[in-house]
């Protein structure tokens, strides 16, 4: 985190775990060391990627995605042991240092094997239900945290192409909608968005040679 501040660069975090359980831990440590580098606290600096499921009721979600979201965690990070997540280059050496020290920013990932629908849901592992119950969770821990970019995983593992791209259809015009002016009235700039190229394209009539 500290090499990254220094550098000026965006913070992104990918947690397994989601925003529940290792959010104060990740994101109030993060902002402390952005204000011991002099940093401030644009929100934009922070991205976040979560998993998220939405149907038209949280029953339906339930029952569309449970199967899938099981299947998901049991069957591939419950069987990665947790040595597998401080691997060299995954994490600077104080990260490294200080999950050894403070295991409880590994969230859930001991559990992951045998892990159920309710638990993953309850912890916020992924974030599945309506589309209100999903904008007010994520506008939730967003604002918490000062998340300004968000990454969403919408399909996971077994999920058919039909349920996936019903996922990212509900995301995008009943969910989205409600995320995007969060951060608008604090009027920050994102600095961290891919720009385009800066060098100014020539007219085509000089690159043929021609005047422009």
């Amino acid at each position: 985190m500290v090499d990254i501040l220094r550098r000026d660069y965006a913070f992104v975090y990918l947690s397994w775990s989601g925003p529940k359980l290792v959010g104060h831990q990740i994101f109030d440590r993060y902002w402390e060391f952005a204000d011991k580098q002099g940093r401030d606290r644009n929100p934009y600096r922070l991205a976040f990627l979560q998993v998220v499921a939405v149907s038209e009721t949280d029953a339906r979600a339930e029952k569309e995605y449970a199967p899938h979201l099981e299947a998901h965690y049991r069957s591939g990070l419950g069987t990665v042991p947790v040595s597998g997540f401080a691997v060299p280059g995954y994490a600077e050496p104080v990260g490294i240092e200080h999950m050894i020290r403070n295991p409880g920013d590994l969230g859930m990932l001991a559990k992951m094997r045998n892990i159920t629908y309710k638990e993953i849901v309850d912890t916020q592992v992924a974030i599945v239900g309506s589309p209100a119950t999903v904008a007010d969770q994520i506008e939730e821990f967003v604002r918490e945290f000062r998340i300004g970019n968000l990454l969403v995983m919408l399909q996971n593992g077994s999920m058919p192409r039909e349920l996936t791209e019903k996922n990212i259809t509900l995301f995008a015009e009943e969910v989205l909608p409600r995320l995007r002016p969060i951060w608008d009235e604090e009027g920050w700039e994102n600095h961290w968005w891919p720009r385009g190229s800066a060098v100014e394209t020539a007219p085509a009539g000089a690159l043929a040679g021609g005047e422009a």
